[in-house]
């Protein structure tokens, strides 16, 4: 069964031809076709072991007619040009800002960072991307995909912390995230009063009081 989260991914995909960077186990790209969000896919990875059990599924979903994996560090595997639809699913912010920086990025970018979410939303901004869609879910854990397309935005300080588009749709994740980091925030300065804890509470409070 393929779960919520690279559901949420594969929503967000669309184009002719698709590279899924650190593809792991290569559902995201496999879905992709399957719904036929594009025509073609790149699957790339750095380490053998993960692009062998990709291939494996490709192979089980008959499609490698119209999938290939790729040996390589983040974008390098790629030609100038060759996907105009870019995910990269289930690694760190930090990573993947390394990532997009070593390379021209394609026309789209499908994000889903596990942490430094702020950082990859203030990236994408200073690359010439604006953030075209946005969504949250909950899995066991709480997760944020972002679809980034050309263009240009600037957003608030509580806007890059928790998504402008998500705050004015009044997302109802959203808000159970901020229940839940405000608990979360309140524990820490119990043992600990920080002048950076306390912003980021006021900062949540007042997102939370708007939704």
């Amino acid at each position: 069964m393929v779960s919520k989260r690279i559901k949420a991914v594969v929503s967000q995909i669309s184009g002719k031809v698709l590279a899924d960077i650190g593809t792991d186990h290569g559902y995201i790209a496999i879905e992709a076709l399957r719904e036929q969000r594009v025509s073609r896919a790149i699957l790339c990875d750095i380490n053998r072991r993960p692009l062998q059990r990709a291939s494996e599924n490709i192979s089980a979903a008959g499609l490698n007619d119209r999938a290939e994996v790729r040996l390589g560090n983040g974008l390098t595997p790629l030609r100038p040009g060759e996907a105009d639809c870019i995910s990269i699913a289930g690694m760190g912010g930090m990573l993947m800002i390394e990532i997009l920086k070593a390379e021209e990025p394609s026309p789209c970018l499908v994000l889903q960072p596990q942490l430094d979410i702020n950082a990859v939303r203030r990236f994408v901004h200073s690359i010439g991307f604006k953030i075209a869609d946005e969504q949250m879910l909950f899995e066991g854990r709480f997760y944020t995909v972002m679809r980034c397309e050309r263009g240009f935005e600037e957003y608030t300080d509580a806007e890059y912390e928790y998504g402008r588009l998500l705050i004015e749709r009044k997302d109802s994740v959203l808000k159970q995230y901020l229940i839940y980091r405000i608990t979360e925030l309140e524990k820490i300065l119990r043992m600990h009063e920080s002048a950076e804890i306390i912003k980021e509470k006021n900062i949540c409070g007042e997102v939370l009081n708007c939704m």
